[in-house]
C-alpha cells in the first residue's frame, strides 16, 4: 500500500532538484517560474492531488514558488 503523502508524491513527479521542504509546504526554485508554476499545476490537476501552488512578489524575485497541502489533505491528516 503506498502511504506517500500528496506533498511526496508531487516531489517524485515534478523531479526538480532545487527545493527546501517545510511543514505542510515546499519551496522551489525553478529556472522559468511562468513553466514552473503551469507544471506545478498541471501536475497537480492531472493526478489529482490535494495541494495548492502559491506564489508572492518575495518569492519571484528568486524565481521561486511554493506548493503547500490544501485544506481538505490538512483536514484528512488531523
Amino acid at each position: 500500500m503506498n502511504n506517500q503523502t500528496d506533498l511526496q508524491k508531487f516531489v517524485r513527479l515534478f523531479q526538480e532538484d532545487k527545493y527546501k521542504i517545510f511543514t505542510g509546504k515546499i519551496e522551489y526554485r525553478v529556472s522559468n517560474l511562468d513553466t514552473g508554476i503551469a507544471e506545478a499545476k498541471r501536475l497537480i490537476s492531472v493526478h489529482k492531488l490535494k495541494l495548492a501552488v502559491r506564489s508572492s512578489g518575495q518569492l519571484a524575485t528568486y524565481k521561486a514558488f511554493e506548493v503547500h497541502e490544501s485544506a481538505d489533505q490538512e483536514a484528512a491528516a488531523a
